[in-house]
């Protein structure tokens, strides 16, 4: 059992009978040389035959041909070509999630039964107000009205008598009385009759006025004030809203100064503005320069005020404008205030028709009031004897002739008489010459036929009566 093939010729030698490991190992096309036996695995044939380890690997017994080394290289770059990366590290595992914390129930909503605190109006400074019924805005008046109340008792915050041309404190309105209880009546602030102690039910501030969305655009100029004249048309509006608020009864009684402190101020507060600033109140094309000033005491009606000016104006356009100080003045201690009390015969001087004169003896004598005797002369020094319309009886005017005298006439602020005086004296020489001339003029009665033509050929519209 010999490892030849054909063409081999096998040399037999000792007597073995172990099988040839390399049955395939031939020289091909070759002859074979005697082999030993084939227990001692000696020798290989050729083309790398190799008796022990791996048929892919060098081992004992490798030849080391030419060829035999080509042969190995190539197998290890196929090895080398063919190997795979080791195969990729599994991801560390996720730590586990922190266990969620217990969620609380939320507490119970308690509702609260406490209204929320209305916005107050103040006297003292600018705040705004939220759209409020109009029973909220009573209740507000009621308050303002009380504190009001306590500041001119105290002396303090009297508008109208420390600075207002007229020089009458105004009317102290009544705080509210508690439940059950009869509110006593208020006087009037011009020593009239006592006034009923509510208001008439009317809202405190005009529909579109009552909750103003923007700040009114002031004048700051301080002569702004000459032109804050109203018409006829918006001066019979303002009175429909005092009317209203305060009750047919109770305006039929108030005086002027009730009207200033129970109304104006009141709902000019919160902006601190002019009665005709207020918007939703005049419109714009109610406003401008005055035809004619009025002078007036603020002891006396205020519906007599309206009146006076509208029976003189019978004849009138509706678009004739009179200057009128409850509304063209600002009512507030402000610098705004200031200036239109200092522009007063600036306003005097423009209002071409003169100075309508409204009067009630029967309430207050406006001779012995030391502001409307200098309105008058301040009138007869701008427009001369003519342009002073006083529509009175042949006795009221004797009664006016005997009680004028400006040194003796009243005044609440003794700094205002000081100031009129040294004006009086300045402009006419004295305050005797003052008094003669003035009392002349009253007894005299001059036509004011000349206001009347200049105004119609000058193309102002309105025609007034003969004073």
């Amino acid at each position: 059992m010999g490892c030849g093939t054909s063409r081999s010729t096998v040399t037999t030698g000792p007597t073995n009978t172990a099988v040839d490991p390399h049955p395939k190992c031939h020289a091909v096309g070759t002859e074979a040389a005697s082999a030993p036996e084939h227990g001692d695995q000696a020798s290989c044939p050729p083309l790398g035959c190799r008796s022990s380890g791996s048929p892919l690997t060098g081992g004992p017994g490798e030849a080391t041909g030419p060829l035999e080394a080509g042969r190995s290289q190539a197998i290890d770059s196929t090895l080398n070509a063919l190997s795979f990366p080791p195969p990729p590290r599994p991801p560390p595992p996720h730590p586990p999630h922190p266990p969620a914390p217990e969620l609380q129930p939320p507490a119970p909503l308690t509702p609260s039964l406490e209204p929320s605190p209305l916005p107050q109006l103040s006297l003292g400074g600018v705040t705004s107000a939220a759209p409020q019924p109009p029973q909220v805005l009573s209740g507000i008046l009621q308050q303002q009205q009380q504190q009001q109340q306590a500041r001119t008792d105290n002396g303090i915050g009297s508008v109208a008598a420390a600075v207002v041309h007229h020089d009458e404190k105004p009317g102290g309105s009544s705080p509210k009385a508690p439940a059950g209880v009869e509110a006593p009546a208020v006087q009037a602030g011009g020593g009239g009759a006592a006034l009923p102690p509510s208001p008439g039910g009317g809202q405190l501030l005009p529909p579109a006025a009552s909750m103003p969305s923007t700040t009114p655009l002031r004048d700051s100029d301080p002569l702004a004030v000459v032109r804050m004249g109203i018409s006829l048309r918006g001066l019979r509006k303002l009175r429909s809203q005092v009317r209203e608020f305060l009750g047919p009864e109770r305006y039929a009684l108030a005086s002027t100064a009730d009207v200033n402190s129970q109304w104006v101020q009141a709902v000019t507060a919160a902006l601190q503005c002019r009665l005709v600033e207020l918007p939703g109140l005049v419109e714009p094309e109610d406003l401008g320069v005055p035809m004619y000033f009025v002078s007036h005491a603020w002891k006396n009606s205020f519906d007599l005020l309206i009146r006076g000016v509208e029976e003189f104006l019978e004849s009138a356009s509706e678009d004739t404008r009179v200057w009128v100080d409850i509304a063209a003045v600002n009512q507030h201690p402000t610098p705004f205030q200031q200036a239109d009390v200092a522009a007063f015969k600036a306003v005097v001087r423009a209002s071409s028709g003169g100075t309508l004169v409204v009067l009630d003896l029967t309430r207050c004598n406006p001779a012995t009031r030391a502001w409307c005797v200098y309105e008058w002369a301040a009138t007869l020094g701008a427009h001369g004897p003519d342009g002073l319309h006083m529509a009175i009886s042949a006795a009221d005017r004797a009664t006016l002739v005997s009680s004028l005298d400006v040194e003796a006439a009243e005044c609440f602020v003794a700094a205002d008489k000081e100031a009129i005086l040294a004006d009086v004296v300045a402009q006419h020489g004295s305050t005797a010459a003052f008094n003669d001339m003035l009392k002349l003029q009253l007894l005299l009665q001059p036509l004011s036929y000349r206001v009347d033509l200049e105004r119609l050929l000058g193309g102002e519209g309105g025609a007034g009566r003969a004073g």
